[in-house]
């Protein structure tokens, strides 16, 4: 479910519930309208936006869920909150890189490599040493080239689904041991200001330094969703910051196992030219 989509049932369930009605009720009756899927998808379900929608629904208190769904209809969560274009173009670009190396890769091992190899066992003349190096451990760049980049456009799919607010992924391995910390720091603090108006009601609240400002600013009579969108758009901008950081230092990493790939590739595929050259 896309933010956008939540904030308008939260909108609309805090004006049209109806006499006698439960909010659980009101929502889902919003979330099946027709017009709904103008604010779009419903999605899979394993995502925060369904997941505070049913949260909101099983409140003990009908007051509370009207409170939250009060608190959640002034917030402002649309595009900001989605998958920035950015990561979307490293991702795609570090794609397109693979493509063309393993395009290049696989026409010089399949077509070149062996022409010039018959070739020179058809002239009875001692190969290249560069080639011969080359033919010796390209596999050994093809391994560290698949594993660096696998693991980047791994890490990236991970980055698309923490902006896509799936459920559970902080606790992955990958985003605990693999990506940087401060990337899962950011997520849990904007799931944190997310989860506040639900966390009071429920039996376990939580206890972070943002859950004990907000409190202190609810408590204060100020005004709590506005001081919720400034710490959201704070959080999410810092994990914007740390994922870019993140895929610049593995974007940097692949491009100078791939740039020394190619010299070799290079030296091994004109050296053949100057040995024909020298015989001539």
């Amino acid at each position: 479910m896309t933010w956008t989509r939540f904030s308008y049932i939260c909108r609309k369930a805090s004006v049209c519930r109806q006499e006698q009605e439960s909010m659980s009720a009101c929502l889902q009756r919003v979330a099946a309208e027709d017009g709904c899927a103008l604010y779009g998808p419903p999605g899979p379900g394993h995502d925060w936006p369904s997941t505070l929608l049913r949260e909101i629904g099983k409140l003990p208190h009908e007051q509370t869920a009207r409170q939250a769904v009060e608190v959640y209809r002034e917030l402002s969560l649309g595009s900001d909150y989605e998958e920035p274009a950015r990561l979307k173009r490293t991702i795609a670009y570090l794609a397109l890189v693979a493509y063309i190396f393993y395009s290049v890769l696989a026409i010089y091992q399949l077509k070149v490599a062996p022409s010039f190899v018959e070739m020179f066992e058809n002239l009875s003349i001692p190969g290249s040493g560069y080639l011969s190096l080359y033919q010796l451990h390209w596999p050994y760049f093809f391994i560290a080239v698949t594993l660096t980049l696998g693991l980047t456009l791994l890490i990236g799919r991970r980055m698309r689904g923490l902006f896509r607010f799936e459920t559970g992924i902080e606790q992955s391995l990958l985003v605990r041991f693999l990506m940087l910390p401060r990337i899962r720091q950011c997520y849990l603090r904007v799931i944190e200001i997310l989860r506040f108006p639900l966390a009071e009601a429920q039996a376990s609240p939580a206890h972070g330094p943002l859950s004990t400002h907000l409190q202190s600013v609810k408590s204060a009579g100020l005004n709590l969703p506005l001081e919720m969108q400034t710490l959201l758009e704070l959080e999410m901008k810092r994990l914007l910051e740390a994922c870019e950081k993140q895929l610049k230092l593995l974007s940097a990493g692949t491009a100078l196992i791939i740039l020394l790939a190619i010299v070799f590739f290079l030296v091994s595929a004109y050296s053949p030219l100057f040995v024909l050259g020298e015989i001539a």
